[in-house]
């Protein structure tokens, strides 16, 4: 037991040794964007008493929002959306900062659209018999440039669409899921 904590410390301090500036130092010198998944509620409630605002500052430039920029969050309505978490976490105008900003943080953007009917807003499927194809390109590209044009500036990537190739085959192009 000794040895093994030893050993635990030992290791510790080499790697310590090796990076001592942190991975959020490291990782921007070497160029690579290094980021982790992030759940604004924490963020705002400062969860933990602050220490995972604490990790999050300390080794991460790059944040990957969990579900504050899904549609099933953000889109409340045809032309109705809650920018709350997102407004939080990006500021809601251009001249406004969210967390990120004050932190010196990216944000890449997740996601615009999803490959999976239960991700898809409960209103949208609700009223999916009696939308056309028209319409629904049309609520589609209303909602996509409502959030991109709200965070325009602050977004440098945007995952656009998730999961739409189905795990199993199946008759459609590309294997693409029956969906919304």
């Amino acid at each position: 037991m000794i040895i093994l904590l030893l050993f635990c410390l030992l290791s510790s301090v080499i790697v310590w040794a090796q990076n001592p500036i942190g991975l959020r130092a490291s990782s921007y010198l070497r160029g690579i964007p290094f980021g982790a998944a992030v759940q604004v509620d924490k963020l705002r409630t400062n969860v933990d008493n602050g220490q995972y605002n604490q990790k999050l500052k300390d080794n991460y430039q790059l944040l990957v929002p969990e579900n504050e920029l899904k549609p099933q969050r953000i889109w409340w309505g045809e032309n109705k959306y809650n920018w709350y978490d997102a407004d939080f976490l990006l500021g809601g105008t251009a001249n406004s900062t969210g967390w990120a900003q004050q932190n010196l943080m990216q944000v890449r953007g997740h996601v615009l659209v999803w490959g999976i009917d239960k991700y898809t807003p409960k209103w949208l499927l609700d009223h999916e018999l009696t939308i056309t194809s028209a319409k629904a390109k049309q609520l589609l590209n209303d909602y996509i440039h409502a959030v991109v044009g709200r965070y325009r500036g602050k977004i440098p990537w945007w995952d656009v669409v998730n999961e739409a190739i189905d795990d199993n085959n199946n008759t459609n192009s590309f294997n693409l899921r029956n969906g919304f």
